[in-house]
């Protein structure tokens, strides 16, 4: 059925089927009522990365590691690994090293010239360690068999034997090569920790590869050759 509105407009009569709903609350459905199903595809949003901080990195908590004991033996392993120069020169008296106990006063003590060269060498040492800090340390001290640092050039001592088939470099290599016993370094990547010199190498027949080397030079240089000992 048709109706007229006051306005002259006709409109249609609302069947018994209408249904009229009027919600006052938007959240609010009645009962029967049907809503539109929503989408089960939900959109990831992904948290905006923060910017990079110093000051967190800083206040993070860290591990830190057990302390340990600093003693004077690890000092002394670190100084030997840096290959530090020792500027103090104790007085050594009563030295005893395996068997041996009478050495002569040049491995007890520096004299004023080895002093002074230790001295530049140190001063050197510093210099090359800043201009080249990721080089490995310089080889130029290493104590001796009574414990007392000296230079590795004061070491080279040239030295004639009264052997004729110990004049050729052949021979003084064979001589070392038959009669030497090589000992392995404790580190073979660092410094050795002593550099004994070339009368004891030759009395306790072994040395490591610098003290055989060194008593391979001291005899060459005595027989009249042009020789040098290098490390690296």
């Amino acid at each position: 059925m048709t109706t007229s509105s006051p306005q002259g407009e006709e409109m249609d009569e609302p069947s018994e089927n209408t249904v009229h709903l009027d919600f006052e609350d938007e959240n609010t459905v009645p009962d029967g009522a049907e809503l539109a199903p929503e989408s089960s595809e939900e959109v990831a949003i992904e948290p905006e990365p923060k910017p990079f901080s110093y000051i967190e990195m800083l206040d993070k908590p860290r591990e830190l590691q057990e302390p340990m004991d600093i003693t004077a033996d690890y000092l002394k392993v670190i100084a030997q690994e840096l290959g530090l120069i020792k500027l103090c020169w104790p007085e050594l008296i009563d030295v005893t090293f395996e068997d041996r106990t009478n050495f002569p006063d040049s491995y007890l003590k520096n004299s004023r010239k080895e002093k002074l060269l230790l001295l530049y060498a140190e001063n050197f040492r510093r210099q090359f360690c800043c201009k080249f800090p990721n080089r490995k340390p310089l080889f130029l001290a290493c104590d001796n068999e009574c414990g007392l640092q000296k230079m590795v050039c004061t070491t080279l001592r040239p030295t004639i034997l009264p052997h004729a088939e110990m004049y050729t470099w052949s021979d003084c290599s064979r001589f070392l090569a038959d009669h030497i016993k090589y000992e392995p370094l404790d580190e073979p990547l660092l410094m050795p920790r002593h550099f004994y010199s070339p009368q004891t190498t030759i009395l306790r027949q072994s040395g490591h590869s610098f003290e055989m080397a060194t008593a391979l030079c001291s005899l060459l240089l005595g027989a009249g050759f042009d020789v040098y000992m290098v490390s690296g």
